[in-house]
């Protein structure tokens, strides 16, 4: 990631506050969490990336400001104010690991794929589409006739728009 690391922690805090309001889940948060903490050392990652908990969480710690000789109430804080990144490595872990080590795995396209849905779960606009997305699916389910008729007037209406625009340009 080429955004400035100022940005990348911005990004981060507000996975953390999504993750409180239960938008992103922990397994979401947990591949943005380490995708954003990559971006944010300048770090390359790839797939087959091995990914350790202690040395993950120690470098994400110290990079956005805690000190090395930092007490239980500043590492709180910071978890407060960053999210559970120190579980992001452990919370992804897969059992058939190879070989099978604790606390550690390889980056891969499932995590890949999980940190763009958080991505895509950062931006409010997107939220609303999503949200609007699910209305209308329900709606359909709930009212089929209502639905395919209101899509169809629609779409007499801005066909009956698009056409008077484009006579009139013509003409």
């Amino acid at each position: 990631m080429n955004a400035p690391k100022w940005w990348l922690r911005c990004k981060l805090r507000y996975a953390a506050r999504l993750l409180k309001k239960n938008v992103l889940n922990r397994w979401q948060y947990s591949a943005l969490a380490i995708k954003l903490g990559y971006g944010i050392w300048r770090k390359p990652l790839t797939k087959d990336t091995r990914l350790e908990q202690y040395p993950f969480s120690l470098a994400l710690g110290s990079a956005l400001g805690l000190k090395t000789s930092h007490s239980e109430f500043e590492y709180r804080d910071l978890l407060e104010a960053y999210g559970p990144f120190n579980e992001a490595i452990t919370l992804l872990i897969v059992p058939l690991t190879d070989p099978p080590t604790p606390n550690a795995f390889n980056w891969n396209s499932d995590q890949e794929n999980r940190a763009k849905a958080a991505a895509l779960q950062l931006s409010p606009f997107n939220r609303a589409a999503f949200r609007i997305q699910v209305w209308w699916a329900e709606q359909e389910q709930l009212f089929p006739l209502f639905t395919k008729m209101t899509v169809f007037i629609a779409g007499l209406l801005v066909g009956g728009v698009v056409g008077i625009i484009i006579g009139r340009i013509t003409h």
